[in-house]
């Protein structure tokens, strides 16, 4: 039996009858299934962060859980504790959540998980951290607004002489982007973005920060959220820009399924005038695809995928210029 193993049983007072490795990156993750001999199942996760981190991530998760919102919780040491230290690095033990990835294949499974965001939205509401727990939370858009632009500045210098049929219809499209971004950027900065951002976190709702249908298990029509090491204090457009990406990967962009989930998301988590606004200029912001270009993500895809996937970013941010700003 491996050191990782016994440091589990000694800490939590378990017997290991066998420990299986899900994934290992290194630096970046290690993730396993552990069976004990009375037949329990768990899950081991370590991100190899600092400890503040990631007590920050796991209480999160516990106060989460108390409020009633569905995920894999954490498992509290014979000592009370979040995590255990191995080589360096905190460990977490996690519940087994059984069931499937939910799909996003119908409409109707896309609005059935934003009404679930938008209750674990509002459940994060007025959480009480122990009192010596580093509070998490975004950076300041304008600043990263400013980045992604300087990013996509940046490729387009870097890839000006390149022919490939693949660049010249990125470097096509780029422009656009750049013009709309800068339009968001400009929205952000005349918006009341630093007076809500800047109230105290009890205040303020949490993001899940990677919420996408992979982070979410079904199982009797129940959602469970997993993976919250991106969680933070942020506004709720964070998590329904990533959700309705990977929802547009696989269907056409329409304004009315848009507004659709919004309204459905709005059944559990009701939004201010200026919360609302900060959404649309989020969404206005080709997020999407400057994270493809910083991350070589097209790069990696047939030249039809990127076509999809970037005509999908124009009719949204085209659709949100015209239905919210124009």
């Amino acid at each position: 039996m491996s050191k990782l193993s016994h440091a589990i049983e000694d800490a939590y007072g378990l017997r290991i009858e066998k420990l299986d490795k899900i994934k290992t990156v290194k630096e970046s993750s290690y993730v396993a299934k552990i069976k004990t001999t009375d037949g329990k199942k768990y899950v081991v996760k370590s991100l190899f962060i600092p400890k503040d981190r990631q007590q920050f991530i796991a209480e999160t998760e516990v106060l989460l859980g108390d409020r009633g919102v569905k995920l894999a919780n954490p498992v509290p040491t014979e000592r009370n504790q979040l995590y255990i230290m191995y080589e360096n690095s905190p460990y977490v033990l996690y519940e087994w959540v059984k069931g499937k990835s939910q799909s996003l294949r119908r409409k109707k499974e896309l609005y059935g998980v934003v009404k679930s965001l938008g209750r674990f939205h509002h459940s994060s509401v007025g959480l009480s951290y122990s009192r010596h727990t580093n509070i998490y939370s975004e950076n300041d858009w304008v600043s990263d607004y400013q980045n992604r632009l300087d990013t996509m500045k940046n490729w387009k210098e870097r890839h000006a002489g390149n022919r490939t049929r693949k660049h010249k219809y990125i470097l096509k499209t780029i422009p656009f982007f750049q013009k709309m971004g800068r339009l968001a950027l400009k929205k952000l900065k005349s918006s009341s973005y630093q007076s809500l951002i800047s109230k105290p976190y009890p205040k303020l709702s949490l993001v899940h920060g990677d919420f996408h249908q992979n982070n979410i298990i079904v199982n009797k029509n129940r959602k469970f959220f997993i993976d919250f090491e991106d969680v933070r204090y942020d506004l709720p457009s964070k998590d329904l820009i990533r959700i309705f990406e990977m929802y547009t990967r696989i269907h056409t962009f329409n304004g009315k399924e848009f507004k659709k989930m919004l309204k459905k998301y709005e059944e559990t988590n009701p939004l201010s005038a200026r919360e609302k606004q900060l959404l649309f200029i989020d969404f206005l912001f080709p997020h999407i695809f400057e994270k493809n270009l910083r991350k070589g993500k097209y790069s990696k895809l047939p030249l039809s995928r990127v076509k999809h996937q970037i005509a999908q970013e124009k009719r949204k941010i085209r659709f949100i210029y015209r239905e919210y700003f124009k």
